[in-house]
């Protein structure tokens, strides 16, 4: 990978991150492929429409399961294929998320996305993991 893709795909990143902290669909899904794929912890996704779905359920849109959601930016890797993102997530459980109403209690984990790039060095693909058990502990669900 030469240096202009190398800018070009974290710059993406970039753009993606920063759409999702100001909570603006189009703009997530414009740094998207025409057909993105997407995983959350391994359950995979695909189709503009239904990653869009996903996005907008978790709280990324309008309405959904978080609000007020926050990526800091731990540490970055870039390679050949993808850039890793590691990062904290920090929201406020404000919608039902795994069958669990809301319960307005923050949330603070940390996960991983794995992002892949096509041609033109949109993304192609994210593939995000974090600790389910441990959002259930904070709000609530867990012991």
């Amino acid at each position: 990978m030469n240096t202009t893709q190398r800018e070009a795909r974290l710059n993406i990143v970039k753009a993606h991150l920063d759409a999702e902290c100001q909570h603006d669909l189009d703009a997530i899904m414009a740094t998207f492929s025409a057909q993105p794929g997407f995983a959350l912890n391994g359950m995979e996704l695909s189709g503009a429409e239904v990653v869009r779905g996903v996005y907008d359920g978790f709280g990324f849109g309008e309405q959904g399961s978080f609000a007020d959601i926050k990526l800091e930016v731990q540490q970055q890797y870039v390679g050949d294929d993808s850039v890793t993102t590691e990062m904290m997530f920090r929201a406020t459980h404000a919608g039902e998320w795994q069958g669990i109403a809301a319960t307005g209690r923050a949330v603070a984990v940390p996960l991983c996305a794995i992002f892949t790039f096509d041609a033109n060095n949109q993304v192609a693909s994210e593939r995000v993991y974090f600790d389910a058990a441990t959002v259930l502990q904070q709000i609530g669900a867990l012991g």
